[in-house]
C-alpha cells in the first residue's frame, strides 16, 4: 500500500517539479521505493514528451515540405516581391499567343488593302523580241491584217507595253478598297478587345494570387498554434490532467486546422501556376529583384 502511494504521487507530479522526502524518516526500505518511482517517473515524462514531439512535428513539417516549388517567400507579401501590375500587364502582352494571333490578322489584312489598291497592275502587260542575220538582206512579207507588204529587217529587236484597263477599275476598285480596310479596322478592334480581356485576367489573377497567399500565411499561423496546443494536450493527457474528451477535441482542432491548410495550399498552388501560364513567363523572371 506504502508503495503504491508514493508511485501514484510521482505520476501525477507536473513535470518539470521535483518530490524531496523528509530525510529523517526515510527507511532503507523507502528510500531504495523512492528512488524506483523517481527513475521510472522521469523515464515516463520523458518518453511522453518525446512521443508527442515525435507524433506531431513531423506532421507540422510535412504540410510545408512543398514550398521549395514555389520562387516566392511565404514570409513577404506578394505585392512586395512581383513587378508592379501595369509591368506585370505589358509583360503578358509580349508573351501572349492570343494576341500573336491577332497581330498575324492585322497584317495579312494590311496587305489585302495594298493589294486591292494595285488590283489595276494585272491589266498592263509589257513585250519584246530580238532577232538576228545578215544586214544585207530584206524580207518581204505580206500581212493579212493590213493587206500590204512588210518589210522586216533580219536583225535587230522590237520592245513595247500593251495597257487595257476596262471601266471596272475605276468603279469597283476604290470599292474593294475601302472593302479592305473596313477589314482591317476589324482586325485590329479584335487586338484591342483581346489586350483589355487580358488586362482583366492579369488583374484577377494578380490579386488571387496576393489573397491565397494571405490567407496561406493565416491558416500556416493558426497550424501552429493548434500543434503547439496537441503538444500540450498530449503531454496534460499522458499525465491524466485532462481528460480523454478534451485531449480529442484539441487533436479535432488541429486536424481542421491541417485540413483547412491543404485546401489554402491548393487553391494557391492552382493560382501560382495559372499566373505563370497566363503571363508565358516563369514567376522568379516576375520579381523585382531580377530587374534592378
Amino acid at each position: 500500500m506504502e508503495e503504491k502511494q508514493i508511485f501514484l504521487l510521482f505520476l501525477n507530479l507536473p513535470l518539470g517539479t521535483a518530490y524531496v522526502p523528509n530525510p529523517t524518516c526515510m527507511t532503507k526500505k523507502r528510500s531504495i521505493l523512492f528512488l524506483t518511482a523517481l527513475i521510472s517517473t522521469l523515464f515516463y515524462q520523458s518518453g511522453s514528451q518525446t512521443c508527442a514531439q515525435a507524433d506531431t512535428m513531423p506532421q507540422f513539417l510535412d504540410t510545408f515540405m512543398y514550398e521549395d516549388i514555389f520562387s516566392l517567400n511565404f514570409d513577404e507579401d506578394v505585392t512586395t516581391q512581383l513587378l508592379p501590375l501595369d509591368t506585370l500587364v505589358q509583360i503578358a502582352f509580349d508573351y501572349s499567343p492570343t494576341l500573336r494571333f491577332h497581330y498575324g490578322e492585322v497584317g495579312a489584312a494590311r496587305a489585302q488593302v495594298t493589294l486591292a489598291k494595285r488590283s489595276w497592275h494585272s491589266y498592263i502587260s509589257t513585250y519584246a523580241s530580238a532577232s538576228y542575220g545578215s544586214q544585207n538582206i530584206a524580207l518581204y512579207t505580206y500581212n493579212p491584217n493590213t493587206g500590204g507588204n512588210q518589210t522586216q529587217a533580219s536583225n535587230g529587236y522590237t520592245m513595247g507595253a500593251t495597257v487595257a484597263l476596262p471601266l471596272s477599275i475605276f468603279t469597283q476598285t476604290p470599292v474593294k478598297v475601302e472593302m479592305m480596310r473596313q477589314e482591317l479596322s476589324k482586325f485590329e478592334a479584335r487586338v484591342d478587345e483581346a489586350k483589355l480581356k487580358l488586362k482583366r485576367e492579369v488583374a484577377a489573377e494578380y490579386f488571387m494570387l496576393v489573397t491565397s497567399q494571405r490567407l496561406l500565411k493565416i491558416i500556416s499561423e493558426d497550424v501552429q498554434s493548434a500543434t503547439l496546443a496537441l503538444n500540450v494536450a498530449e503531454i496534460q493527457f499522458a499525465n491524466g490532467t485532462i481528460p480523454p474528451y478534451e485531449f480529442s477535441r484539441v487533436k479535432n482542432l488541429q486536424t481542421i486546422a491541417r485540413t483547412n491548410y491543404e485546401v489554402r495550399f491548393r487553391e494557391f498552388a492552382t493560382t501560382y501556376f495559372q499566373f505563370e501560364a497566363l503571363l508565358g513567363v516563369e514567376m522568379y523572371q516576375l520579381k523585382r529583384n531580377n530587374h534592378p
